[in-house]
């Protein structure tokens, strides 16, 4: 499944150390399957606020073309009959769901009715089930009992019931989420299950570096990460102001990639609710705001997604070819990249992964570009340049050179290169 899509992200991708001169064999990713790795959260259940317009909810999608939504699974709640209507609208619309099981005072088949008149009404609208979410901030009640064990045990429960259902069994399954989860997968599913929120206004990479998930070979997810548009000064899960938060959404698709992680979901499509007074950064998460407009993560990401796309029928199992890159005046906060379409066309990304926020004053950081020479091998040319941030097409077109110098920003660029 998904791990398929991104198998070969270390070969890659690399930190670059400061030096005179790195010589690297990068072997890149499918460009496909990196836009494909991307996914969004979503609340269709929620009907008091940007939520309940479903129409925006599909037109905010179409707008950045991601088509793996995350949300909960169908079932009845304050009185109101099964949701399924907007599942199935959004299934219409391309989008197919990771399902998370709900929690409170939990029955493993307690989920499976909505699951199944889901997978009934549309076959593989759902690509995966996920268990509970962050046990520790919502504790599950199973047999009396709220501890992390209790939890465990209810999730292995609901896993049992799940591999061996007719109509279900087939439905890959992520862990659970919460602290002090297991690092050992063992039976709880298919594929390891964090969130990542840096903290303190930091950049991401730190942060996904300290998972440690995948230490026993099994495929891992991120089913929550994003940056709260709401700048703050202080400590902990503080937010950043509108163009940070696009940068580490950027910087944060691309790190994933580059620890080997199968999808990553954005936390998340909408602000759900209005906060013009800035009170709770759960309300500024969105990548567009309340009333459906994009946010700069938003032009930002589907810049991106639009430059990496690849369209050819064979974008997702085509063969990368290795490309040998020389990299001089890098500093070690550096980070490289590289993807390639089926057409054969390269993409060096380079950013340069150092604070963009000013966690005391509660201000973005000015991090002026540094320039990096980059020296390909005979054969391969640079054709043009391109900035997410700033437009979907190119910002320069080169003239076919084998050495050039690229002024590298905290967030990526990407180099074309054809051979």
């Amino acid at each position: 499944m998904w791990r398929d899509m991104i198998i070969g992200a270390v070969c890659g991708a690399a930190v670059v150390s400061a030096s005179a001169a790195v010589a690297e064999t990068y072997v890149p990713l499918r460009a496909e399957a990196v836009r494909q790795s991307v996914g969004v959260n979503t609340h269709i259940r929620y009907t008091d606020g940007a939520y309940r317009r479903i129409a925006d909810v599909i037109r905010a999608l179409d707008y950045l073309d991601i088509r793996h939504v995350r949300d909960s699974v169908p079932r009845v709640a304050l009185g109101r009959p099964l949701p399924l209507a907007e599942y199935i609208w959004l299934n219409k619309a391309g989008v197919r769901f990771n399902l998370i099981i709900g929690g409170g005072v939990y029955h493993p088949a307690d989920p499976i009715i909505g699951l199944e008149k889901l997978e009934a009404a549309r076959p593989g609208a759902i690509e995966s089930i996920e268990g509970f979410n962050e046990v520790n901030n919502e504790p599950v009640t199973y047999n009396g009992d709220t501890s992390l064990e209790a939890a465990l045990a209810a999730h292995a429960a609901t896993v049992s019931l799940l591999r061996t259902h007719p109509t279900l069994g087939h439905i890959p399954i992520l862990d659970l989420t919460g602290n002090d989860i297991p690092n050992t997968l063992g039976d709880r599913g298919d594929y390891h299950n964090t969130h990542v929120y840096a903290q303190n206004g930091n950049q991401p990479g730190g942060w996904m570096g300290k998972k440690n998930l995948w230490a026993d070979g099994k495929p891992w997810v991120i089913t929550e990460f994003g940056y709260a548009s709401n700048p703050q000064s202080g400590w902990l899960v503080i937010g950043v102001g509108e163009a940070e938060q696009a940068k580490g959404i950027l910087n944060g698709i691309l790190d994933a990639a580059q620890y080997g992680v199968s999808r990553i979901y954005l936390y998340e499509l909408l602000d759900e609710k209005p906060d013009p007074e800035g009170k709770s950064n759960w309300l500024h998460l969105g990548l567009f705001t309340v009333d459906s407009q994009p946010k700069p993560a938003a032009k930002a990401l589907r810049n991106l997604l639009r430059i990496i796309g690849d369209p050819d029928p064979a974008a997702l199992t085509f063969m990368p070819q290795p490309l040998d890159v020389e990299i001089q005046g890098a500093p070690k906060t550096l980070r490289v990249l590289t993807i390639q379409k089926a057409s054969g066309e390269t993409g060096i990304l380079l950013w340069n992964e150092i604070a963009f926020w000013d966690r005391e004053h509660g201000k973005p950081i000015q991090n002026v570009p540094v320039p990096v020479k980059l020296t390909l091998p005979s054969g391969a040319r640079a054709t043009a340049l391109y900035d997410p941030m700033k437009q979907e097409a190119a910002i320069r077109q080169l003239a076919g050179e084998g050495e050039l110098t690229i002024e590298v920003p905290d967030y990526p660029v990407i180099v074309e290169i054809a051979r």
